[in-house]
Order: C-alpha cells, then sequence, then structure tokens
C-alpha cells in the first residue's frame, strides 16, 4: 500500500497557502510579489528520482510582466525553498521544474 494520494494540490489553493507562508516567515515582499498570480502544476507520470515512488512535478507561477525583472535570483531562492517546505509530502509528488 502506498503512502501517497497520487493527487496534485489544488494549484490556487497552494498559492493561497505559499503566500501566507512567506507572509508569516518574514518574507512578506516576495509573498507581495505574488499577488494577483497564476500557478498551475502538472505532473508527467514520471518517477522523480528523489523518493521512493514519488513521480515528478512541475509548478509554474505566471504574474505580470512588469514584475518579472524582480524577481532576482535571490527571491526565486526564498520561493523555491518555500514551495519545497509548503509543497504536501504525502501527495506523492516531487517539485523538480520550477518557473516563474
Amino acid at each position: 500500500m502506498s503512502e501517497y494520494s497520487y493527487e496534485l494540490p489544488d494549484a490556487q489553493a497552494f498559492l493561497y497557502t505559499l503566500r501566507r507562508y512567506l507572509d508569516k516567515t518574514g518574507d512578506s515582499t516576495v509573498a507581495v510579489l505574488l499577488m494577483n498570480s497564476v500557478c498551475t502544476i502538472t505532473s508527467s507520470g514520471t518517477y522523480s528520482g528523489r523518493r521512493w515512488d514519488a513521480h515528478s512535478a512541475t509548478l509554474r507561477i505566471t504574474v505580470s510582466i512588469d514584475l518579472i525583472p524582480k524577481f532576482t535570483d535571490n527571491v526565486l531562492e526564498i520561493l523555491l525553498a518555500a514551495v519545497n517546505t509548503v509543497f504536501p509530502q504525502d501527495a506523492g509528488f516531487d517539485i523538480v521544474d520550477f518557473g516563474v
């Protein structure tokens, strides 16, 4: 029996949780950058190779073109760390591709 649900989280609910997490952990400037953004989470069904029986997933956050220059390497690093913390471990997916 698998310990995973193999159900991708609802992307907009995930984005809401991600923004709240960033805000509560002192990264509110990054959380503000995600206002009015759109999140998509997809999987090809291939194994990630990171955890036993976990599948790979891609997470994309679409933001206004005016905000793109604000997503510096440092901001993306903070954002990816938050994504890896907030993404539900029991879903059975590992984020292997991430982009804004």
